[in-house]
């Protein structure tokens, strides 16, 4: 541990120490007296206790108790309440389970007084009566004593208590449902294939097909499938593997193929108790399969307690096709699609073309399509106004088939940023989180946008919660450094960056974001000895190149940007780069003349507004008349 974060961790301790009294003081509030995102701070904790925030600070209070039981006469109950439990039996069930005996216990062991004492309480809640029960009989009243209390005074005397005893059982529940969401967190893990292996597709589909209904559940927390593949073949414990992706509940299974027979076993693990919580076994041919995923996710739901919504209900047992044919088809292009290469994007089209033949309605194929056009025109695979316009209409036909298609939104949103139509990107995105608020791709999507027109902070928030869902995917970490950078959130960025040298050292393109850390703080040498490392390794990386260029020409060393800008074409395709390269050579004239000849082919920087590449131009009116054109002049007021 660094001595800034040793110290930053003693004083984590030091204010849960201030503050053990007050139940309503909240993680928020500890961040903010730290001066460190929510992020960081996870983070922090986790590396130092393996445990969550919560559960340190439960353990804090655990300790405070402990000591207070050795060191003082005080009673448990009043204890209770000065570590911040506001019931005795709260304190008895965590202690009991920490250190092996009840506090009441633990004080008699210390102080060798056997039997038990008046704080017996701790372990005699009465069990709650059900709805529709009556109470049982009341025992025989004991004997008054020769100078009762007057009914007037019990009524005074029992009002209070029973405020109490409700208050209690307000906090106790409300305690328990805290615990619990700590443990609404799962990862699916690369099921095991044992098969044909051009078979393989089906059971990518059907860990899809899982990980997609647990993403319904708004209140689970559901690791990206990106982060989860990384596991695949992975000799690392489950327990390991928990505390990376920081999941209570890991789903491991295996598909077996033969022919068209499928055998599928399926297994929820409970981590930290090293326990099975069920296991589940189908047999027998593709077509009932999907039923079959479907009942896994009803049945993770239940286990993980969460409250399925009518609406949710009927997701979680709709089939996206009854026509198998079809779905084989659409599975098939989704396993292409990953590849994100020209040719397996270009291949996708044709098995998504086929499923829609055997099944028009199927809107899953349709927003599938809809990408892959999306992906042929943004990354050049083909001619781009003719698939962004059938990227567009495959989108819109997917939402009229499907009101709630977040995909199809999420692709509309891109399409809307790319033509400057920045309201429509807002609410469409803001359409797709709310019908798919656990997808790591659509918040980190969002991101990009906020960063686009200048709402950094939030860019920063909402990829702090991308990478909580996908820790682990190289894209995510890249775009989040990308934010915090363009936010100056500096301490955040270096701490993401010390992670993702951890993690993406040995990738050429990971020095791209390093580098505009430090080109952002004008480090320009700094900033082009990150480059050289990403060159060494990825050295035809056309994003590398530009960059190094431009880093090159910002320390008077302008050949190489001169060289690339002598042997780019001159065209729509390179309109960005060479505007990019001009930057590094601060030739403003050439610059503006190509993010003209690109904003008029709907072709600009993402960031032009905030990317410090552009910084030399922001007092020359004519970029801002470009700005205006754009419509990134001003703030938008974004609604909700």
């Amino acid at each position: 541990m660094l001595p800034a974060e040793h110290t930053l961790f003693e004083r984590l301790n030091q204010l849960i120490e201030q503050h053990l009294t007050n139940q309503n003081y909240s993680i928020d509030e500890l961040c903010q007296e730290l001066g460190v995102s929510r992020s960081f701070l996870f983070r922090l904790v986790k590396e130092q206790t393996g445990m969550s925030i919560a559960r340190h600070i439960r353990q804090q209070r655990l300790i405070k108790a402990r000591h207070l039981l050795e060191t003082t006469d005080l009673r448990v109950s009043d204890i209770a309440f000065q570590v911040g439990f506001d019931r005795l039996q709260t304190l008895s069930k965590h202690f009991t389970d920490t250190f092996g005996s009840s506090p009441t216990e633990y004080r008699n062991q210390l102080t060798g007084t056997p039997g038990l004492t008046a704080d017996t309480v701790e372990t005699a809640a009465p069990e709650p009566i059900a709805v529709g029960e009556t109470s049982p009989e009341p025992a025989p009243a004991a004997a008054l004593p020769a100078n009762p209390a007057s009914p007037k005074r019990w009524y005074w005397l029992a009002v209070p208590a029973l405020l109490l005893v409700l208050l209690a059982g307000g906090s106790w529940w409300f305690w328990e449902q805290s615990a619990r969401e700590t443990d609404a967190s799962i990862a699916v893990l690369p099921f095991k294939h044992t098969g044909p292996a051009d078979s393989r597709y089906f059971t990518e589909g059907i860990m899809e097909q899982i990980h997609r209904s647990l993403s319904y559940l708004e209140n689970l927390k559901v690791i990206s499938r990106n982060s989860a593949k990384t596991y695949e073949n992975t000799t690392k414990p489950l327990s390991q593997i928990a505390r990376e992706l920081d999941v209570a509940y890991l789903l491991e299974g295996q598909v077996v193929q033969s022919g068209k027979r499928i055998k599928l076993s399926v297994e929820l693990i409970h981590v930290s108790e090293n326990r099975t919580v069920w296991s589940k076994v189908y047999e027998g041919d593709q077509r009932s399969v999907l039923d079959f995923t479907n009942h896994i996710a009803n049945q993770t739901a239940a286990e993980l307690n969460q409250k399925l919504s009518a609406l949710t209900r009927r997701q979680l047992t709709q089939t996206p096709t009854q026509n198998i044919d079809a779905y084989r088809e659409y599975l098939k292009g989704e396993y292409l699609l990953r590849d994100r290469t020209r040719e397996s994007v270009l291949a996708s089209v044709q098995h998504f073309d086929k499923a829609l033949a055997y099944d028009p309605a199927f809107v899953d194929a349709r927003a599938a399509r809809a990408m892959a056009y999306f992906l042929i025109a943004d990354d050049g695979f083909g001619p781009m106004q003719e698939y962004s316009n059938l990227a567009e209409r495959e989108a819109l036909e997917s939402i009229r088939l499907d009101v709630r298609n977040a995909r199809a939104y999420t692709i509309l949103a891109k399409m809307y940023m790319i033509q400057g139509k920045w309201e429509q990107a807002n609410t469409a995105f803001q359409t797709a989180l709310q019908y798919s608020p656990n997808d790591a791709q659509v918040l980190y999507s969002y991101s990009l946008f906020l960063r686009a027109i200048g709402q950094l902070d939030r860019a920063a928030d909402y990829s702090s919660k991308a990478i909580a869902l996908d820790p682990l995917y190289p894209v995510i970490m890249y775009g989040h450094v990308g934010n915090l950078v363009t936010a100056r959130r500096w301490a955040e960025a270096e701490e993401a960056i010390k992670d993702g040298n951890r993690l993406y050292r040995t990738m050429g393109s990971w020095y791209y974001s390093t580098s505009f850390y430090y080109l952002s703080r004008r480090q320009y040498g700094l900033s082009l000895r990150e480059i050289q490392k990403g060159l060494r390794l990825e050295p035809a990386l056309k994003p590398l190149i530009l960059r190094h260029a431009f880093i090159r020409a910002r320390l008077q060393q302008p050949k190489p940007a001169q060289a690339l800008l002598d042997s780019l074409p001159d065209n729509i395709e390179h309109y960005i780069d060479k505007a990019e390269l001009y930057a590094g050579l601060q030739d403003k004239d050439h610059c503006l003349d190509y993010l003209r000849k690109g904003a008029a082919q709907d072709r600009l920087p993402n960031y032009l507004k905030v990317t410090p590449l552009y910084d030399f131009l922001h007092n020359d009116p004519r970029f801002k008349a470009l700005l205006r054109q754009v419509g990134l002049a001003d703030s938008l007021v974004l609604h909700p």
